[in-house]
């Protein structure tokens, strides 16, 4: 497919809440003529041939992108780790279970295989507190990012270093595990899932499935507020 050729429009993939919070703010602060795409759905190559974009922004986004799509038009990721370190599914909570507190987001070129293709930058950026608090706050850093990269016509650079994978964590992985020994782990294992769209950590007890959100680690105790279902529900 013939690769399309450079202008000042702009798209603007996302589908959290915090991204989307931050696309007027990208509107606002970086010049072009701005697309926003909130659902997988509507991210079709038709359209895009349509609209016929510079780059194309993916924020936090849950699906691959077609082969169609990364290879004929410049399209750009963010990832919250050291790349090539990291490249995978559930980067946050991978970090978080590893004691990594701090990290740096990546801006990278997507391509078909996932999470390595060549690096425009980086910024340093914190997992502390709640995952909705990150989130909201490295929202606002990719919006620096993509400033950076549409104002300064950055070009990535090839990843260098040793390749490290993170799996992607599935549903029953949620499950508090009997092993944590200390209360900073139960901390942080609650509060790396507690934000609007992600499943929370839970417990079964009988019949009954207990969730786990809005903790708060103070001295020698972790509160918590907690949602009760019937499991068969």
């Amino acid at each position: 497919m013939k690769k399309q050729m450079p202008g000042n429009r702009v798209v603007y993939c996302a589908h959290r809440p915090w991204n989307l919070r931050r696309f007027e703010d990208v509107r606002r602060l970086v010049p072009g003529e701005w697309n926003l795409v909130s659902k997988k759905s509507d991210l079709t190559i038709e359209r895009l041939m349509a609209w016929k974009p510079s780059k194309v922004f993916f924020l936090d986004w849950s699906w691959m992108v077609p082969h169609e799509i990364v290879s004929g038009f410049e399209c750009i990721g963010f990832h919250p780790t050291d790349l090539p370190f990291g490249r995978g599914g559930s980067p946050y909570q991978n970090l978080i279970l590893k004691k990594k507190y701090k990290s740096v987001l990546s801006a990278f070129r997507l391509t078909d295989e996932v999470d390595a293709g060549p690096v425009y930058l980086k910024k340093p950026i914190e997992l502390s507190g709640r995952a909705e608090e990150f989130f909201e706050r490295i929202s606002f850093v990719t919006v620096e990012m993509i400033k950076e990269i549409v104002e300064g016509q950055i070009e990535p650079v090839s990843q260098k270093g040793r390749i490290a994978k993170f799996r992607r964590r599935q549903g029953k992985d949620n499950h508090i595990p009997r092993h944590l020994k200390d209360l900073d782990s139960f901390y942080d294992f609650v509060r790396m899932l507690d934000a609007p769209t992600y499943p929370q950590s839970y417990v079964d007890h009988g019949r009954f499935r207990l969730y786990f959100g809005r903790a708060e680690h103070r001295g020698t105790e972790v509160t918590v507020s907690v949602r009760v279902v019937l499991r068969d529900h």
